[in-house]
């Protein structure tokens, strides 16, 4: 029974915000990577790159199978992200970083999504700075 009101609310809540009425607004080169990071070390990334720039460079290194840099940039480009959403105050362009996280990894296999989550999840064990 939870099961089928769950996804009736889903269908309702979905038709509700296609008929909204709302518009997007994009600005010109949203979410451009200006300064395109390169698959390194992270302490070779440089103050006046933004999370877009650090994406590029991580989409590199999963380009190359280089995961552990990968997920050193993930982590880089997530906290650039979320300084970034407590600064500005629109509330409208916080998603960015959920649309730049979802472009970097929506093309990867499952078996990248793993060997990804598995270096992130190495960094976390072992509680060091990046």
């Amino acid at each position: 029974m939870n099961k089928v009101l769950v996804i009736l609310l889903s269908i309702f809540i979905a038709s509700c915000a296609s008929n909204s009425g709302i518009t997007n607004y994009q600005s010109k080169d949203n979410l451009e990577a200006p300064k395109p990071a390169a698959c390194a070390s992270i302490d070779r990334l440089q103050s006046n790159q933004n999370p877009a720039d650090i994406f590029v460079g991580m989409k590199e290194c999963l380009n190359s199978e280089n995961y552990s840099a990968a997920a050193e940039m993930y982590y880089a480009a997530m906290s650039y992200g979320i300084y970034d959403t407590k600064r500005v105050s629109d509330k409208t362009s916080h998603q960015g970083l959920i649309v730049l996280r979802m472009n970097t990894l929506g093309g990867l296999s499952e078996q990248q999504i793993s060997l990804l989550q598995s270096e992130i999840n190495t960094i976390l064990e072992n509680n060091e700075p990046v």
